[in-house]
Formats: structure tokens, C-alpha cells, sequence
């Protein structure tokens, strides 16, 4: 690029980048999404350096590399690129009819070091990086702006909102950021993407802890391993997010947050719950220690009691964890330790926080619920204060409860009516929560429950009893059912305890949810007289799971986000229907989010659900339900190489439809089996059971299966060397999936076809083909087969 007009010296510097490009081009399509999406937005944004003097370095695919002698002319610029590519809106309709619209993110920095073109007209260095980072942290239609241009630029023509401690990544130390309101709207906290929902945009920020702060930092200076320990109610999870985050600049590859409270009690449980925070497929504990070989992150594992049960199984995984990688550090959360012996330090939290901590606690709560910001204890509401400490064994949870109520009662009056309440009983708490050492402890802390339940009137009672039947969050709308309310009447409910810490507010993407911490939970459950809530809670999740499930998958966005956000509950639904013996609940949670479960590959769940609907279709006596339960489970093992577990699954099965004479159920469990045998190189074994199910799919006239089940059978012969049997297994599938028009099965087909060729050695052929396939499953939602065909084919041509 000529570099006669390349700004040089103290420039600014720009970075563009189309949210969710990736996923949108997969629905479009290539070719729409070039003409459609791609083509305007690069024409919009060169329209608008063409007006304010700005200099397009390069771009990076969907992104440009922007410079600016001026940071004021940088900023006019990227206010009226986002006007240009907003009004009117660039967008496309895929082919299920899902809209796309076209959102940019913005980052802007002017560098603190001269910068000069190279001769290509590019620049390098770490003011180019830290441009990239600042971009990164942003959301769609979002500017972001770092200090050193904020500084240097005139901010009068411009509306901001700062943003502190933002981490950069691969900074160490913490910077602020500014928000360009361009239309006079925030698009949210930046940079957040990987923290709890609760933990930024609620009012009850977190008080910080010195010397546990500390604690944690210096251990991560000898160990990979960190515990902070605990009983709940401590402050354990706050104190996390707030060091991880702290942490955050000296992990190259970033800081996730991985939740245990839902996860398996298992080694393959816990792979599954880092891999959905990791944004992969579910991976097996060993897959996942070797994709993680050279990555520089820390994952933060919350509540790791809920696994604890596995006991070693778990704990060697960790080590495994770290042992195997170069530079992976966990921080890990939970009222007992991780169990890896030698590599793991222990930071307790038992001995709750400090006078001046839980001093400091209590005033900023105070302040917040009281609508008192100026409030300051006088020399009378010292000793008060003191006696709380005492009452409240200075547990923050139980801080933060007597703290509500400030703006209803004087200090005094809180500590009078507290002191007055006897010790609660530990038997409201989490089961296994309690030891001899800290009942004491415990049973303050549901004094401190008590005393909050017994000042709400009957019916927020009745609401906060009922909502203990949430596992996952809550949505106004879920209240509502649950609670036998009204939209409204349940929206002030949740309002009213949050007000009182009973509930946190989450808000992500404009819509706000609530969770309920564990301790306070189980403490609603322990107030619920009746099972109308549970009733409810299945009823309305098993809905949820219907509309919005099915055997198809979830092509619709909508669907799909709906399922997401919902998946905790339902799983908790159908456990909650096996308890009530709502046997068809179970069956209707588990049939309906299978594919769900397979997309999001959430095998532990998804194990979980059918292992559910085995025992209703057994309860029921209904064998052809148990037949399909077994058949579905043996799939689940056998996507986790449990080859053993699968086989006994299949067989049963297999013996179910027989005895039924259900045909079609015994032809898909023999193609089943047949590729449980394969994947253990027992080819006699699996050619049986192929020849055999093919026979039956005849026999019914089942095309789509007979072409299934060929495809399979090719892959056998192909992998013991058969290429002329293999070929002609293919050549029939394909022929059969082009009658029924299935463009999926036959890109799928194609591609196996072109590993034969390579098998072969015929490169040549193989290429051809595997451009076939990439030109079918361009016009299908595979986006994985999509990318190891464009994977296959970089391979080749490099070759």
C-alpha cells in the first residue's frame, strides 16, 4: 500500500470488527454473506475515512486496521462509521428466516511511542497490540477509547463513560477504558464477557479483602493450584472473581469461569463443564488436557464441592490438568479441598473476614439499602456495630442480611431484634454442609435467615419458598408460572428480594434474570409446605422443553437461546419429575432435548436425562420407551469412547425390540452397534451387525437408514483396506441420499469418499472431491463438517 499519506509519529490508531462474523457467515452462506453484509459494511466504513482524513492500513478478514494523524479526527470518524452502518441497518435473512444484522465493535488508542509505516504501509509494536486488546473488549456497536487518547483528544464534542481496572489481555496492569456514547447509549461493562452475571451491573459490589487478596496472588507465585476454602456464605466466589480478575493480564489466552454447581460429579463431568466455559465441543478429560498443552489460562472452578463426591476420580483429572500443560493455573472454589496432593495450596476463609472488612461491608450495604450515601456511625451505633460482628460471626451473607434492612430500622434496632432471635437450626442448611467444628457458625447464619423471613410479609413468604425450586435462574416469566402469578406481581417480587440479598440480578444482553445462592436455596425449600411450586416447575419447563426442543435440531436462533439459557432448569426439571413420579414429564425432558444436548455437547447431561427416562419407562412398564432410553444412552457412551458401557446398552436394546418385534428399533440399534464394534477394530463383529441392519432398512423400505447404514459400512471396509468395497458402499449412499435430497448426508458422504481417495494416494482425487462436499455443505448448518473439509483442503494444497 502506498505509505505517502501514512500518519506517522504519536498516532491513532483504530480497530474494527463485525460481532459474531463467523457464526453469521456459516448461516448466510459465503456468497450472501459477501454481497449481503460484507460488501456494504466495507463500503460504508472507506466512505467514512474518506471524510476525516483517515488511512486504511489493511484488513483482517472482517476487520479494518485503521490510522489517524489526529485522535479527534479518529474520533468523529468512528462516530459516524457506526451512524453509517446503523441507520439504515446492514442485514440478511438466512434461510431458516433468522435475521442478521451487521454490528461493529470499535477500539481506538493513540500511542504513547512514535509509530512509522513500514514499507508496506503497516505498523507494528505494542501500542498496535494494545489498539487490537481494546477492541476485543467491546460488543457490537460499542466504541471503546483507552486513556491515553481520552487524554489527548478534545472530549468536549463527546458524550463518555469510563470504565476502570478494565484488564488488558497479555497487559499486566489494570487501565481505563472510555466508552464513546456516539448515540448517547452504553453498551455495557467491557471486557466482561467471562465473569458471573451478577458480578458487574448489581448494586451490592464487592467489598474488597486485602489480606486474603494477597494470599491468593503470592500463592500463584509457587503453585498452579489454589483453594480458597470454606463453608458457604464466606465470600468464597466473590473473592475469585475479583483476584482472577485481577489476574487476568498475565494470561495470554484468558481467564474463564467454569460453574461445578450442575456439573457430573466426574472426571468426564468436569472436562465437559471447562469445555462449554472454554466455547468447545465436550471434551474428554484427556482431549481436553491435550488441547490445552500450550495454553497460557486460568479457569476459575466454582462450587467444586457438587463434585467433590468423585473423590480421586476428579482429583486426578486436576493433576492430570496440571501436570500435562505448560502454563494452565486453576483457581479453584469449594468447602472442602481438591484432593491433589502436592501440587494444591490451601487458603481458608473459615475465620470470616477482618473487624475492618466486615465493617466496610456493612456500611456500603447500609449506605445502598438505607438511601443513606453519607451515613456514619456515631460514637453510640460503634458498640451496636461490634455486637453485630458478634451475632453475625462477621459471615458476609449474614452481614449483607442484617445490612438490608437499614432503610426499615435503626441500627439498634436490628441488633436488638436479631439478639433476641435463637440460634437457627443447621438442619435448614445445605445437607453435608455442617461439621462439629462449624455448626455454631451455621446456625448463626440461619438465625440471620430467620430474621429476614419472619419481616417479609406472607406473600413474598410464599414467592421466596416457591422460587427455591430453581436450580438455573430465574426469568420474570418462570416466576410468574412457578409462583401462580401475574407478569407484573412476579417482577415485584424478585425486585423485593433482591432488595433484601435473598436474590442477586443478573442482566446480559438488555434482559434482566435472578439467581438465588445455594445456602439460601436450600433455606427456601426448607420453608415450601407444599409441591404445587414443583409441580409448576416441571409443568412449565417441560413446555419450554417442547416448544423449543424436538428431534430436529434447534436451527432457529431464538430456539437455540432460549434452550441455553433455560438448561439447567430443565435438566433439574426432569429430576424433579422423577421425584414427583411424573413419569411422562421425564420421558417428554429427556426425547425433547437430545439433539439439544448433542449440538451443545453436553454429554453428562445428557446421560443424566436419559438415565432418567430408563427408569419412568421402566416405573410405567412401557418397553419400547426403555428400549429407546437404552438406545439413546448407549449413544451418549459411546460419543465418550465407554465402548463396554455401550455394548450392554445396545444389547439390551437390541433384545427389547426384538421381543417387541419392533423392526425399525432393532435395524438402528444393530447400525449402532456395528459402529461401537468398528471403533474397536472388530470388523467381523461390525460387518455383522451393518449386513444385518441393512437387511432390515430393506425390508422396511427405509431409505434414509439403508443410505446411513451403507455409509457406515464403508467406513469399515475403507479402514481395514477394502477400497473396492468401501467405493461401492459409498457410490449407493450417495445415490440414495441425491433421490431423498438430503444435501447434509451427502456432503457427509462426499467427504468420506475423499479420505478414501487419499487413503488411495490419490491426492488429486481426493481434492476434487473434498471440493464436491464444501460446495454441498455450503448450502447446509453442518459448520463442522464445513470446516474439516476446508481444513482437508488447505492441507492438500499446501502439500
Amino acid at each position: 500500500m502506498p505509505t505517502s499519506n501514512a500518519p506517522s509519529g504519536h498516532i491513532t490508531l483504530v480497530f474494527t470488527d463485525i460481532e459474531d462474523s463467523s457464526r453469521m457467515a456459516t448461516a448466510l452462506g459465503d456468497t450472501a454473506y459477501g454481497e449481503e453484509i460484507r460488501q456494504l459494511h466495507n463500503a460504508r466504513i472507506r466512505e467514512s475515512l474518506a471524510g476525516h482524513n483517515g488511512y486504511e492500513v489493511k484488513t483482517i478478514g472482517d476487520s479494518f486496521m485503521i490510522a489517524f494523524q489526529s485522535a479527534d479526527d479518529a474520533l468523529a470518524c468512528v462516530c459516524d462509521i457506526q451512524r453509517r452502518l446503523t441507520d439504515p441497518r446492514i442485514a440478511a435473512t438466512d434461510r431458516d428466516g433468522t435475521t442478521w444484522i451487521c454490528q461493529v465493535r470499535i477500539g481506538v488508542h493513540t500511542t504513547e511511542t512514535q509509530l512509522h509505516p513500514d514499507p508496506s504501509g503497516d505498523y507494528h509494536g505494542g501500542d498496535v497490540n494494545f489498539a487490537a486488546r481494546v477492541e476485543s473488549l467491546g460488543v457490537g456497536c460499542q466504541v471503546l477509547v483507552s486513556a491515553n487518547t481520552h487524554r489527548v483528544a478534545d472530549e468536549k464534542p463527546h458524550e463518555w463513560m469510563s470504565w476502570e481496572g478494565r484488564r488488558i489481555r497479555s497487559f499486566a496492569d489494570p487501565e481505563t477504558v472510555y466508552e464513546l456514547l456516539w448515540d448517547g447509549k452504553s453498551r455495557g461493562e467491557p471486557g466482561s464477557g467471562w465473569f458471573p452475571g451478577w458480578y458487574f451491573g448489581e448494586p451490592n459490589a464487592y467489598v474488597e479483602r486485602p489480606a486474603k487478596q494477597d494470599d491468593v496472588f503470592r500463592a500463584f507465585e509457587d503453585h498452579r493450584l489454589v483453594t480458597l476454602r470454606a463453608d458457604g456464605g464466606m465470600g468464597k466466589t466473590r473473592l475469585a472473581v475479583f483476584c482472577a480478575s485481577r489476574l487476568a493480564g498475565r494470561f495470554e489466552h484468558g481467564v474463564y469461569l467454569v460453574p461445578l454447581e450442575d456439573a457430573t460429579p466426574t472426571a468426564h463431568g468436569v472436562a465437559e463443564s471447562c469445555s462449554t466455559a472454554l466455547g468447545i465441543e465436550g471434551a474428554t478429560p484427556d482431549e481436553l488436557v491435550a488441547g490445552l498443552a500450550d495454553r497460557e489460562i486460568l479457569l476459575l472452578m466454582d462450587n467444586y464441592e457438587a463434585v467433590a463426591e468423585a473423590g480421586d476420580e476428579v482429583a486426578t483429572f486436576l493433576a492430570s490438568l496440571i501436570r500435562n500443560t505448560r502454563a494452565v493455573r486453576l483457581l479453584v472454589t469449594g468447602r472442602s479441598l481438591a484432593g491433589v496432593a502436592g501440587l494444591e495450596k490451601e487458603i481458608g476463609l473459615d475465620d470470616g473476614m477482618t473487624d475492618a472488612e466486615t465493617r466496610e461491608l456493612f456500611l456500603e450495604r447500609s449506605r445502598l439499602h438505607g438511601n443513606r450515601s453519607d451515613w456514619t456511625p456515631d460514637a453510640d451505633d460503634e458498640g451496636w456495630l461490634a455486637r453485630l460482628f458478634d451475632l453475625t460471626l462477621r459471615i458476609p451473607l449474614a452481614v449483607e442480611l442484617a445490612a438490608a434492612w437499614m432503610g426499615d430500622q435503626s441500627l439498634q434496632e436490628i441488633v436488638e431484634e436479631l439478639d433476641a432471635k435463637p440460634l437457627g437450626s443447621a438442619a435448614a442448611l445445605p445437607s453435608g454442609s455442617v461439621s462439629l467444628n462449624d455448626t455454631g457458625r451455621h446456625r448463626s447464619l440461619t438465625r440471620c435467615f430467620d430474621f429476614t423471613y419472619d419481616k417479609l410479609d406472607g406473600l413474598t413468604q410464599q414467592g421466596f419458598a416457591a422460587l427455591g425450586v430453581f436450580a438455573g435462574t430465574i426469568a420474570v416469566e418462570s416466576a410468574a408460572a412457578v409462583c401462580a402469578l401475574e407478569t407484573p406481581e412476579a417482577r415485584d417480587l424478585l425486585l423485593r428480594l433482591s432488595r433484601f440479598s435473598l436474590l442477586r440480578r443478573l442482566e446480559r444482553k438488555g434482559e434482566s434474570r435472578w439467581s438465588m445462592h445455594r445456602f439460601v436455596r436450600e433455606y427456601a425449600n426448607s420453608k415450601r409446605v407444599t409441591d404445587e411450586p414443583e409441580l409448576r416447575y416441571v409443568a412449565h419447563f417441560t413446555r419450554i422443553a417442547t416448544e423449543n426442543g424436538g428431534a430436529e435440531p434447534p436451527n432457529d436462533e431464538s430456539r437455540r437461546a432460549v434452550l441455553d439459557a433455560e438448561f439447567a432448569n430443565i435438566v433439574y426439571a426432569a429430576e424433579t419429575a422423577e421425584r414427583l413420579c411424573d413419569w411422562e414429564a421425564v420421558q417428554t425432558l429427556s426425547s425433547q432435548t437430545t439433539v439439544f444436548c448433542d449440538l451443545r455437547s453436553a454429554w453428562t447431561a445428557q446421560r443424566t436425562l436419559n438415565e432418567r427416562a430408563l427408569r419412568a419407562a421402566r416405573e410405567e412398564g412401557v418397553p419400547g420407551n426403555e428400549g429407546a432410553a437404552l438406545g439413546n444412552l448407549g449413544v451418549v457412551y459411546e460419543l465418550q469412547g465407554r465402548w463396554q458401557e455401550a455394548e450392554g446398552c445396545y444389547d439390551q436394546s437390541l433384545a427389547i425390540f426384538k421381543g417387541l418385534g419392533d423392526r425399525h428399533g432393532e435395524g438402528q440399534t444393530l447400525n449402532n452397534l456395528g459402529i461401537v464394534y468398528r471403533l474397536q477394530g472388530k470388523w467381523q463383529e461390525a460387518e455383522r451387525c451393518y449386513d444385518q441392519s441393512l437387511a432390515i432398512k430393506r425390508e422396511l423400505g427405509h431409505r434414509h437408514g439403508e443410505a446411513q447404514t451403507l455409509s457406515n459400512l464403508g467406513i469399515a471396509y475403507e479402514q481395514q483396506g477394502k477400497w473396492q468395497e468401501a467405493e461401492g458402499c459409498y457410490d449407493q449412499s450417495l445415490a440414495i441420499l441425491r433421490e431423498l435430497g438430503d444435501r447434509h448426508g451427502e456432503g457427509q458422504t462426499l467427504y468420506n469418499l475423499a479420505l478414501l481417495r487419499e487413503a488411495q494416494g490419490d491426492v488429486s482425487a481426493a481434492l476434487e472431491v473434498v471440493r464436491d462436499a464444501l460446495s454441498v455443505l455450503e448450502t447446509t448448518e453442518d459448520t463442522m463438517s464445513r470446516d474439516k473439509a476446508h481444513a482437508m483442503i488447505a492441507r492438500w494444497e499446501r502439500a
